[in-house]
Order: structure tokens, then C-alpha cells, then sequence
């Protein structure tokens, strides 16, 4: 009588060989998911300095008595509807987020005027 089946060599053979291809498309996926984080970082720095021009342009006469103007992120571009964020933290404020690290974005941005014109830019 012919024994029907798998004998164990020919199981772990193809156990081993898909414990391979897991692995494989498993750093796989990290390394896409790292490099999408990054492009929507880069994206969201972006936009911030987007709305640091829009800002400026609004409040050209913050610039009448000095060259430069910090500009805060959270108080300024968010609260006052030049940074959109769908994002918010604990207690329910609108915040933006740094999606390589998880960590919030806080701080300024300087702002200056030279020649007519608007220059700063945020990056971190």
C-alpha cells in the first residue's frame, strides 16, 4: 500500500520557506512605513511654512518696527486658522505631530522681511 501524505522533511521544508517570506515582506513593510512617515513629515513641514507666508502676508505691519517676528505654531498658525489639523492632544487642542517621532510641534518660527520680501522657514 502507497502512503499518501507529506513526509516531515518535505512539512518543514515549507514551513522554513514561508517563515522566510514573512520575514522578508515583514522589513519590508517597516522600512515603507518609515519612509511614508518621513514624506508626511516633509509634507507637514511644508504646510507650516506655507502658513508662515500666508501669516506674513496678512500682518505686514507687525514688520513696521522691526526686521523680524516670531511666529508661534500652536498659538498663531493653528488658533488663528493659517495651519489646519484635523490632530489633537489630550485635553482636545489642535496640535500638529511629527509622525517619525510621535513628538508634538511646538516652538516658533522667525519671520523676516528683506526687500519686500518674506523669508523663514521651519525645519526640524
Amino acid at each position: 500500500m502507497k502512503n499518501k501524505g507529506f513526509t516531515l522533511v518535505e512539512l518543514l521544508a515549507v514551513i522554513l520557506i514561508m517563515a522566510i517570506i514573512v520575514i522578508i515582506s515583514t522589513y519590508g513593510i517597516n522600512t515603507m512605513r518609515k519612509s511614508i512617515n518621513k514624506r508626511m513629515w516633509e509634507s507637514k513641514v511644508d504646510l507650516i511654512n506655507i502658513a508662515v507666508e500666508k501669516w506674513a502676508e496678512d500682518n505686514k505691519y507687525a514688520f513696521k518696527s522691526t526686521s523680524c517676528v516670531n511666529v508661534d505654531i500652536n498659538s498663531v498658525l493653528i488658533a488663528r486658522g493659517y495651519l489646519r489639523t484635523t490632530e489633537k492632544d489630550s485635553n482636545g487642542n489642535k496640535i500638529i505631530t511629527n509622525n517619525t517621532n510621535g513628538q508634538k510641534v511646538t516652538g516658533t518660527v522667525q519671520v523676516c522681511l528683506d526687500s519686500g520680501s518674506f523669508y523663514g522657514k521651519y525645519s526640524k
